[in-house]
């Protein structure tokens, strides 16, 4: 078995489900990573849109390098595209089993109208996950990911990952491998080598869930340093 390591991190981030009432009632995002969004920056890469396949073809492991409490973006909410229709019709007859509120009128061949909503992001958070699968599978995902089909984003089409994005792969265990891999400082750390939370992340789209594993201090370093670090570590 291998693992894939990404950092995830940018200026905005969002681990929400779809938005489908036009209305003024807040989506939340989740405060970590969720399995099924990391299954879409699989599937970008290499093309996919069979995304149940993909969450199940992998364990994913999160460490929380940076945190900040979610904020939120008021947005114009257009019609479903048609490919993502089916999906999000599912997920409607989902919401509805507890929802009271009710689904407006179809139009344009089953979208739902245009209208406004309320978004929530997490800004300037830091995650460092891996990605376990097989090592065949850890190596071609690698490849995709450094020519990915489609452009890999943070959740939201307008959220790109900033750089590094990639870290490289290795056969550690995800957990010691994450104590290991320094964590970049920055200047607004109090303590100079912070414990961090680390979690074993579950489910699918419908479901989600995280599972603490506990708190690691990783070595403090410089981003130079990390990359460094990983370079030395880490297979490219």
């Amino acid at each position: 078995m291998g693992s894939l390591v990404l950092r995830l991190a940018g200026p905005v981030q969002s681990w929400a489900g779809y938005r489908l009432l036009a209305n003024s009632h807040l989506t939340p995002t989740a405060p970590v990573p969720r399995k099924s969004a990391v299954a879409g920056l699989v599937g970008a890469s290499i093309g996919s849109r069979d995304l149940d396949a993909l969450a199940a073809n992998f364990d994913l492991h999160v460490r929380v390098d940076r945190t900040n409490p979610m904020a939120t973006d008021f947005q114009v909410v257009g019609p479903l595209p048609v490919a993502v229709k089916p999906g999000a019709d599912r997920a409607e007859k989902i919401r509805q089993v507890s929802a009271s509120a009710a689904v407006p009128a179809a139009r344009n061949g089953g979208n739902f109208p245009t209208g406004t909503a309320m978004r929530g992001f997490l800004p300037y958070c830091e995650f460092i996950v891996t990605l376990t699968t097989d090592d065949d599978t850890t190596s071609r995902w690698l490849e995709a990911f450094k020519e990915p089909a489609f452009m890999p984003y943070l959740g939201r089409k307008a959220n790109a990952p900033a750089y590094p994005f990639i870290l490289g792969t290795s056969s550690a265990e995800p957990p010691a491998l994450l104590a290991d891999l320094p964590r970049a400082r920055s200047h607004a750390d109090v303590d100079e080598q912070p414990t961090v939370r680390l979690y074993e992340v579950v489910g699918d789209y419908h479901s989600h869930r995280h599972i603490p594993l506990g708190q690691v201090k990783p070595p403090a370093a410089t981003r130079e340093g990390q990359l460094t670090w990983a370079s030395q570590h880490l297979s490219r």
